[in-house]
């Protein structure tokens, strides 16, 4: 409302000059406890919208987002599921005997540095549970259709 703005309706939050005020509060507060949500995407009917701001909360570290609609809930809820590969590699990261950089699925993971990240996929495997489809499926589901 300061800004005078309201959201376009083909653009997400973060195409806006709100979005980098979104990325310095969540680099701000998330290192010092405070979880964020992000907002509402009140363009209700515009479900790959609502698809693509939830793919860039999370690359933010944001795993809340706001509904504004009853009708978001289950797109919010399904964008949170976490796939099987990423809870593998969490387990992998959290286990006692990890080694200190290993790869896997094509990547380098340090326990050290990716500690957070996997604690938080657990988290949501036990409130969101896994996606059904494999992760490249996934990321071509949220950016290119909507069906779950």
């Amino acid at each position: 409302s300061c800004l005078n703005l309201r959201r376009p309706k083909n653009s997400t939050i973060y195409q806006t000059p709100v979005g980098i005020l979104i990325s310095q509060l969540a680099g701000l507060f998330i290192p010092a406890g405070f979880q964020l949500s992000s907002p509402v995407c009140e363009h209700i009917d515009h479900t790959q919208l609502l698809m693509n701001e939830l793919y860039q909360d999370m690359n933010n570290g944001i795993y809340t987002k706001t509904a504004i609609h009853p009708s978001q809930i289950e797109y919010i809820h399904n964008a949170f599921k976490i796939s099987s590969e990423e809870f593998h590699e969490a387990q992998q990261i959290l286990s006692q005997d990890a080694k200190s950089v290993f790869k896997s699925h094509g990547s380098m993971l340090e326990p050290a540095t990716h500690r957070n990240w996997a604690e938080m996929i657990l988290l949501r495997y036990k409130t969101f549970g896994l996606c059904k489809l494999p992760q490249s499926y996934q990321d071509k589901k949220v950016l290119n259709t909507f069906s779950f």
